[in-house]
């Protein structure tokens, strides 16, 4: 795997293998619980690392990227299935996307130290799903990431999508 670094105004396409139905936006690798409950089916995570729930149980995900200086617009793309918001906070230099089941070196977001919000947009999650260990990608995700004022609660913007219907 080839990392990529991810600055401010990048807009970058990645294919990431997924391990376990999901991969991981980390600040650092301290952890209280190592999962918490999903209560969106969308993401899990604590103040500083949170990982995205996905379809697809072992392979590549499409995952486009883009860190912004502010919040995106409000208007949503349709089409993703479905749309979260989380906060999460950075006390280094940057945020790293973790392959869970790949060996460093990881994808580096350079956010620098604050708060941040992350929108996730996924699309075909439950086809992907159904599809089981993929070679190719069947899944779409969309992650921007912007500076917060503050760290507040996850919440749904779109959906739920049929995976997170379905989500045991």
């Amino acid at each position: 795997m080839t990392a990529t670094t991810i600055e401010y105004g990048d807009d970058v396409v990645l294919e990431v293998r997924v391990s376990n139905r999901q991969y991981h936006v980390e600040a650092n690798g301290d952890r209280e619980d190592p999962w918490p409950y999903p209560a969106d089916a969308l993401t899990t995570g604590e103040e500083n690392w949170f990982g995205v729930l996905c379809g697809t149980a072992q392979g590549p995900v499409n995952l486009r990227v883009q860190l912004l200086r502010e919040k995106p617009a409000d208007q949503l793309d349709e089409r993703w299935e479905m749309v979260g918001e989380r906060s999460i906070s950075v006390d280094g230099k940057h945020l790293q996307i973790i392959e869970i089941a790949a060996p460093a070196p990881f994808h580096t977001l350079k956010t620098g130290a604050g708060e941040y919000r992350a929108r996730i947009s996924v699309a075909h999650r439950w086809e992907a799903r159904q599809a089981g260990n993929v070679t190719k990608p069947l899944e779409e995700h969309f992650l921007q990431i912007w500076p917060a004022d503050d760290l507040s609660d996850p919440v749904v913007l779109r959906g739920p999508d049929t995976y997170a219907i379905n989500y045991q």
